[in-house]
């Protein structure tokens, strides 16, 4: 009992700082990246946003699982990063704006800078926890699905939002629907995803049209915006997507979006704790 005891109040006491110092931002396995800095566009890249919850955080603190850090942010922070990106007075953005800002047909005010935000996979805790917020303030964003996989319930342990939720997002007005492969989000044992294989890229393109096909059943257009899973492709996978009519193709290489930058190379930085810091301070800068 006295040993049950003593490992509650040890617990207790972990607890208390994972609440009040939240996750461990030096914990974080994302690289150091270089500061951001001058004019240009921020594509911001989440995944989940979970409720606030004191066993996650505790496990996340303790495990120091991505599912909980690197591709989690959680509800509260979430609802206070977008307040904070108001408050900054950013210019919140379509991708059809950002292409149109990389292509020069579109300019910033001098004093401004502008900001994309983006979901990728997009499970249920998108719809659930972070659309009403950006319902609330009225803010743009862009949806890349995994099309073969919407409504999985058991995705990677995750469960993706269904048709009737991305329909109603898309439908706010405020959504744009983008995809993110048809059934190629995955890793080969090699550690690599299939389509960075040059062997594999007639596969790479039957999983492009099969999206295009699904994407044409449910919203009557060809899409616009892919993004790449794990956040970068080839040439020659650059191409089958080019060839297919899309317009920008969105990766996770780290850094802002500037007028004449490739849109076949849209940069764009994964949300961890860290690298918000690294944004607000950003965002804050003259």
């Amino acid at each position: 009992m006295k040993r049950f005891i003593l490992f509650l109040l040890a617990a207790l006491l972990i607890a208390f700082f994972v609440i009040k110092f939240g996750i461990n931002h030096d914990n974080s396995p994302v690289e150091a990246h270089e500061n951001l800095s001058g004019q240009g566009c921020a594509v911001l890249t989440y995944h989940r946003i979970n409720k606030d919850s004191f066993f996650d955080k505790f496990n996340g603190f303790i495990t120091n699982d991505p599912q909980l850090t690197t591709y989690n942010i959680y509800k509260s922070d979430f609802d206070q990063q977008m307040k904070d990106l108001k408050r900054n007075n950013v210019e919140f953005i379509t991708p059809q704006f950002l292409q149109e800002y990389m292509t020069k047909k579109k300019t910033l005010p001098s004093n401004r800078k502008c900001v994309l935000i983006t979901f990728d996979d997009v499970d249920e805790s998108v719809y659930q926890n972070a659309f009403p917020i950006l319902k609330n303030y009225q803010i743009p964003f862009t949806v890349f699905l995994i099309m073969g996989q919407v409504g999985n319930k058991d995705y990677n342990g995750v469960s993706l939002a269904d048709w009737k939720q991305i329909e109603e997002m898309q439908k706010s007005g405020l959504a744009t629907v983008g995809t993110h492969t048809y059934d190629l989000h995955y890793l080969k044992s090699n550690g690599r995803p299939p389509f960075l294989v040059n062997k594999n890229i007639n596969a790479f393109q039957k999983d492009a049209r099969s999206s295009i096909k699904k994407y044409e059943k449910h919203f009557g257009s060809k899409p616009d915006y892919f993004a790449y899973p794990y956040g970068f492709g080839t040439p020659r996978t650059d191409k089958v997507l080019m060839d297919d009519g899309y317009k920008l193709i969105f990766s996770l290489r780290y850094g802002l979006n500037k007028p004449n930058d490739p849109t076949f190379f849209v940069k764009r930085i994964l949300l961890t704790y860290k690298d918000w810091d690294d944004v607000k301070n950003w965002i804050q800068s003259k």
